[in-house]
């Protein structure tokens, strides 16, 4: 049974349904992309296509591993799947840092809220996300994540934030 502290932050129906889309779309293309890179007559234009397929086929991969992204925060610790579909489950012991990571696309802004584990790793959380969500539902689910964790290093984990 969940306690009324603890978070979590999933995506609504609509939302992992056009992710669903996004995915199946970007799918489309790299299939047509394959088939016209290898068609192709010119090398060169080929392997272009080609290439342009495997980007197509990563965006589609991460449309899809999207709508299985979650982050719970708990008293006992952070349970998340990552922008690339890992889940990472750790205590808040072991959390570092917590910030929000901004990536700079071809005139896009990304968010997302990315947490430092043992000062080393870096794992980017899939959900909250600024490009599904919008820049406003993000800031404030990312505030909560930062308070949360700030609360509990705060107290010294594990215990319960106040």
């Amino acid at each position: 049974m969940e306690s009324a502290e603890d978070l979590i932050f999933r995506l609504t129906d609509r939302q992992k349904r056009n992710q669903r889309i996004w995915a199946g779309v970007l799918a489309g293309s790299t299939v047509v992309l394959v088939v016209f890179g290898i068609l192709e007559d010119r090398l060169v234009l080929g392997w272009v296509l080609l290439m342009a397929a495997v980007i197509t086929l990563l965006g589609s991969y991460l449309c899809f591993s999207n709508t299985r992204g979650f982050t719970e925060c708990t008293a006992g610790g952070l349970r998340a799947r990552t922008q690339f579909g890992r889940l990472v489950t750790c205590q808040w012991r072991e959390v570092t840092d917590v910030r929000v990571d901004v990536s700079y696309g071809r005139g896009t802004v990304s968010r997302l809220v990315q947490v430092t584990l043992g000062g080393q790793r870096r794992v980017k959380l899939a959900v909250p996300n600024s490009t599904i969500s919008g820049d406003a539902d993000f800031a404030a689910s990312a505030r909560q994540i930062i308070g949360y964790w700030q609360t509990v290093a705060a107290a010294g984990a594990p215990d319960r934030p106040a």
